[in-house]
């Protein structure tokens, strides 16, 4: 909570930060993202995952993604479902994509698929472990 009301001080180009949740829609197997903040309402979403209540859908610029583990090169060991690489397929621009792992989840020989998207950074308990140019 501290790093998310920190982020949410800055502003970009004169606006102010703004941080969402992934929303899960069942028809596309993908994500949309809506505005939260500390107090937020929410309700269930079709997997029975929180979200944000009547709160407006916007386009992130940065996208924390959480990993089971992860490899060189900006490769991501997923939950399997696929919507992260999915949605990030559908948003132009692509927001800059930032893992979260424990660094024991390290897999040195885990290569992406074709059509898998790689992370632009990786981040875990001892910090920065990567970043791509």
């Amino acid at each position: 909570m501290p790093a998310l009301y920190r982020w949410s001080e800055g502003d970009v180009e004169g606006e102010p930060r703004r941080i969402g949740l992934p929303v899960a829609d069942r028809a596309t197997n993908s994500l949309r993202f809506h505005v939260w903040y500390p107090g937020c309402e929410t309700e269930l979403d079709a997997y029975d995952i929180p979200k944000p209540k009547g709160t407006d859908p916007f386009h992130p610029q940065l996208l924390v993604v959480p990993c089971l583990g992860f490899g060189p090169g900006g490769a991501r060991l997923g939950y399997g479902g696929g919507f992260f690489d999915r949605t990030l397929r559908a948003l132009n621009p692509r927001p800059v994509t930032v893992g979260v792992s424990f660094t024991h989840g390290f897999l040195p020989f885990l290569r992406s698929a074709p059509d898998d998207l790689p992370l632009d950074a990786m981040l875990t308990e001892d910090g920065v472990m990567w970043q791509r140019p």
